[in-house]
Parts: C-alpha cells; structure tokens; sequence
C-alpha cells in the first residue's frame, strides 16, 4: 500500500499558488466607504468645504498688507550723465553704475543689511505685532537667519535695465509702518553709497601721499647732490663759468692780436728800439694766460678745474634735478586732486520718487486667490472623481 502522503503535499502546494494568483480583496470597511462615497460627497469634501474655509480665513484671520514703492538711481559726481551710452526705446544698456546699483539691491536683501534695518526700527518688533495674523506673523524670537528669511518676503527690490533705476518694494502689515521701513530702507541704501567707495578713496589718498613722499625725498636727494658737487668743483654755476672762460679768452686773443700787430710794426720801423723786448713778453704772457684759459676750459675730465668735466657732471645731476621736480610737481598735484575728491560726495543716490504712505491694503486679492484656489481644488476633485471610478470597476 503506497504512502499517500506526496499526493497530499502536492496538491496543498497547488492550493496555496492558486491562493495567490487570486486579487487581494480590500477590507469591508474600504468597501463600505467606497460603496457610500459618491463625485458629490467629494465636491463637499475637496471643493466646496474647504473653499469656505480658506475664504473665511482671509475674510476673518489673514491681515491685510500695505505696500510702499520707490525707485532710485545712482550717479556718479563726475559722470554728467550717461551720454557716451545713450538710451535707445526698448533696448537696455548697462550703466556705468549698474555695478553699485546691484550692490545696494544685494545689500538690503542680505543679512548685513537685515541686522543695520533691525538696528534702525527693530524688525522682530514690527513684524511680531498681536495684530498680524499667525501665519503672517514673525516669531518674536526668531533667530537672525529666520529674520532674514523672513525679511526676504517682505522686500523686493530689483535693477530695471530699460531705466537703470533701483526699483524697492517694502511690504508690511500697517500703513505707517510700510512707510517707515521705505524710509529707513532709502536711508540705509544712501548710507551704504555714502560709504561704499570711502576705502578706495582713503586708499588713493594714501598711495597719492606716498608717492608724493618719496617724490620730495627723492627731489632732497638731488639738490643735496647738486650742492655736494658745486662745493666740489668750486663753483655756483658751471655754464656761467665757461661763458666767462670763453669771454676771457675772446679778449687775450684780441689783446694778443694787438700787441702782434703792434710788435710788427715796431720792429719794420725799428728794429732796435730797447721797447721791444717788453713786447716780446707781454705777448708771451698773453699767450700763456690763454693757454692756462684753454686747458681749463678742455684739459684733462679728471682735474678739479676741468670746464668740460664740471659741465658734463653739472649736467647729468641737472637732468635728474629736473626730472625730480617734474616727478614732485606731478605727485602734489596728483594728491591735492585726491584730497579734494575725497573732500566731496562721489557717489549719490537720485530719488526719482520716494515712499509714500501707502492708502489701501495690496493684499490678498481675494478673487484671484479663490480663483486660484478654486481651479486647484477642482484639478483635485476631478483626480478623486477617476480614481474613485477605477477602484469601484477593479472590485
């Protein structure tokens, strides 16, 4: 008698794959909710239930928000305007100041900025107020990263190409208030223009008066040379000195020429005139005190009474005594411009219009929020509808 026990297992094992080739049936309490859910109680439920209720909560709980506008531009003192670069009707170019304009934009909406607008007016204390509602509201004790996120909402400030003009938007939950954050904003944004280029400016100052320096000590250095080398040679003024030499010997050639002229024609009329032999020497003393001129005049560069040596060495300290002047000259001049540009405002703001007090709430449109809100909740009721209907044809 065979064991009937291998038949046994194997038709179990039949069994349990059958089990589970068969769909899951869902659970009585999902089919029960399924059976009673109808597009209708979903309308109720997606649609229409929390319409009321988000239209209620910005009837009777949101509070409205103020907005203040300004827009400013940032010119420089010496610019004059524009005009290599000018604005053509659709067409943006960049201004010569876009560069501190973006500076200003990323200023108010970093954290530096946040913490000097805090400083100001106290930002936790504006924007905590009881009166806002909860999810308007900032934390009274909100840390500085959550301040500045939070600020970020509240300002929108951008460069508007087409005009090159800053353009700030302030949002807050008051009047009044709006009004005094644009105005502190205005005024920390003048505030960081007034200061942006201080550095450069005292660095430019620096560097004018170091250079000016060392420009007075280089000149001080020449001159002392210069009289070194007169107390050298022994004399003030090496030009005046062969001017002189070559004037003395214009005369010994002349007296030279004379006593000739007179020694010949004493000795054709008398020959034995006892006269003649104090011709003989003074012409011979001529000749030798032009001699003496011309070899201090083009002797040997080395000797100490040496003309042309004390020229060619006048001349080379002068032209460096020159170029040191010009070199001073150039620097004072350089640095009394810094001082003066320095002296003055090099960068301002142009307010093309201020805040005003702003007279009605910008916020919340109500229609276009429950518009909004409405499309979406329809977009959801309609998915529910079909995933409703493809459940109940599956089971």
């Amino acid at each position: 008698m065979k064991d009937p026990s291998p038949d046994h297992t194997h038709e179990g094992h039949f069994d349990t794959v059958r089990d589970l080739s068969r769909p899951t049936r869902p659970s009585y309490h999902v089919r029960n909710l399924s059976r009673h859910t109808t597009p209708f109680r979903l309308w109720l439920a997606i649609v229409l239930i929390p319409t009321l209720l988000f239209t209620a909560y910005m009837l009777l709980v949101q509070t409205p928000s103020y907005l203040c506008e300004f827009r400013v531009i940032v010119r420089n003192a010496q610019e004059g305007g524009n005009s290599a670069f000018p604005q053509i009707t659709g067409i943006g170019l960049p201004s010569v100041n876009a560069a501190d304009s973006y500076a200003i934009i990323q200023y108010l909406e970093s954290g530096s900025g946040v913490k000097d607008l805090d400083r100001r007016l106290n930002l936790r204390q504006l924007y905590s107020a009881p009166n806002i509602d909860p999810t308007s509201r900032l934390s009274s004790n909100a840390s500085p990263e959550a301040l500045a996120r939070y600020w970020q909402n509240r300002i929108d400030a951008y460069y508007e190409n087409t005009t090159n003009t800053v353009v700030v938007r302030v949002r807050a939950y008051d009047p009044a208030t709006t009004l005094r954050l644009s105005q502190a904003v205005l005024a920390a944004s003048e505030q960081l223009i007034n200061t942006m280029t201080a550095r450069s400016r005292r660095d430019l100052v620096a560097y004018s008066r170091k250079s000016a320096s060392e420009a007075g000590i280089a000149l001080r250095r020449i001159n002392a040379q210069f009289q070194s080398l007169r107390n050298q040679r022994g004399m003030l003024d090496p030009q005046l000195a062969a001017r002189s030499n070559m004037e003395q010997q214009t005369t010994l050639q002349g007296e030279i020429v004379k006593a000739q002229t007179e020694l010949a024609l004493r000795e054709s009329y008398s020959p034995g005139s006892p006269a003649l032999p104090t011709f003989r020497k003074r012409i011979a003393s001529l000749r030798a005190a032009l001699a003496a001129l011309q070899a201090h005049s083009t002797g040997d560069q080395g000797s100490g009474g040496n003309l042309s040596g004390a020229l060619n060495a006048f001349q080379q300290v002068q032209v460096e005594q020159d170029f040191a002047q010009k070199r001073y000259e150039l620097a004072m001049a350089s640095l009394e411009k810094q001082e003066a540009l320095a002296a003055q405002q090099q960068l301002y703001l142009d307010t093309i219009f201020g805040p005003t007090l702003p007279q009605e709430p910008d916020s919340p449109r109500i229609a276009i929020a429950l518009a909004t809100f409405l499309a979406f909740a329809m977009c959801a009721w309609i998915i529910a509808t079909l995933v409703l209907k493809s459940y109940r044809e599956r089971v």
